[in-house]
């Protein structure tokens, strides 16, 4: 049927329907339409919402639901042959404690996936809420060989709410956070929720798209009220112990990032009254750590450090060098980063001694470095 617009002539020749009265509306003449004696009491029940999405949670927001699949109810004399042929009671507690979201996908004709189906499926999960927050350096970092650290001036903090476990990642510009929660997300794992302010950047669309596809809850203090933020009270405490050890060892302020590094590694490995004298590693992971190379070396601490590129009998086998973190990622649970003094870059080394001791030092290595200065 054809359709068109009406015309002039049409709306003074056509009947008007009235779908509401064109009198003011006065909500006066509705006081009154019940005796107050016929009313009773709404019971509790009648108070509560009609209804309640299973997407929003005790804050108020609002889930990818559409992501996350609804488990089945499984039988578990059904998946007897599936787990070995235990008894259904033991198998009824295991489908209880764990989570079957994973659905076989059987297409046909057959063919091959080329994106991952399940990514939230693919990491490890950390049951707590992690707080984030960015802070600041007025010096650039040293370009120390470490990539992503030279000239950066801003760091991405995140600490559980629970346990108090703390991780960092140095950023140049506040557009690399979303890159940050990558990184965190792929070395320790997806925690429930992710608490942050209202900053452009830790509320943007690639973060969001990062929840979304680790299934992620997100929320935020309220505006003007940082304080709210759990994040802003650990990079106090990170920032106090980092200045207190930069001061007692001289160390000089384009170090800044390599300290609140090894800050942080200490923090999560020190008993936290909070958490009835539990170490934060501890509580996240439920692992007990070892602290052999804690106790091995203090911060910014004198080392000679063997180089395996010296040439006889013109170099010494030995450089001089500072302790600046453990390496955590490389090597055995005694390597360190030293910062070595001659080239200003951090190397990993596990072969090392204290250039402390007065019994065995090695004027070679020190007359080197004090002719190249």
């Amino acid at each position: 049927m054809d359709m068109c617009a009406p015309t002039d002539g049409d709306l003074d020749t056509y009947p008007h329907v009235m779908f509401t009265s064109n009198l003011p509306w006065n909500p006066c003449i509705l006081d009154n339409e019940y005796p107050i004696g016929e009313l009773t009491s709404p019971t509790k029940d009648a108070l509560l919402p009609a209804y309640r999405s299973h997407s929003v949670n005790d804050y108020g927001e609002i889930f990818a639901a559409s992501r996350v699949p609804k488990p089945s109810i499984l039988d578990p004399l059904n998946v007897q042959p599936n787990l070995g042929f235990v008894p259904t009671k033991r198998i009824q507690h295991t489908l209880e404690n764990t989570t079957q979201h994973a659905r076989l996908d059987t297409r046909l004709p057959m063919r091959k996936h080329f994106k991952t189906r399940f990514p939230a499926a693919n990491v490890n999960r950390l049951l707590e809420t992690f707080a984030t927050d960015t802070f600041f350096s007025d010096t650039p970092a040293l370009n120390d060989g470490i990539y992503g650290h030279g000239g950066s001036t801003m760091t991405q903090l995140y600490c559980g709410c629970t346990s108090q476990f703390t991780a960092i990642f140095p950023m140049k510009t506040d557009s690399e956070m979303a890159s940050t929660l990558e990184d965190f997300i792929r070395l320790h794992g997806a925690p429930s929720a992710l608490f942050s302010d209202n900053a452009k950047a830790q509320i943007g669309h690639a973060v969001h798209e990062i929840l979304r596809m680790y299934a992620i809850a997100d929320f935020q203090c309220e505006p003007h009220h940082q304080h709210q933020n759990p994040a802003e009270r650990r990079i106090q405490e990170v920032k106090k112990m980092s200045n207190s050890m930069m001061d007692r060892t001289n160390t000089p302020p384009d170090l800044w990032l390599l300290c609140i590094q090894h800050t942080v590694y200490t923090l999560n490995r020190l008993s936290v009254a909070s958490l009835n004298w539990r170490i934060p590693f501890q509580a996240a992971f439920g692992q007990q750590p070892d602290i052999s190379a804690l106790i091995a070396f203090r911060w910014y601490e004198p080392v000679y450090f063997f180089s395996p590129t010296s040439h006889f009998p013109s170099t010494p086998r030995e450089r001089k060098g500072r302790i600046v973190g453990i390496a955590e990622h490389q090597g055995d649970t005694l390597t360190f980063l030293v910062l070595d003094e001659l080239s200003h870059k951090v190397v990993a080394r596990s072969e090392l001694r204290s250039a402390l001791n007065p019994l065995h030092p090695n004027l070679r290595a020190e007359s080197t470095l004090a002719i190249s200065n």
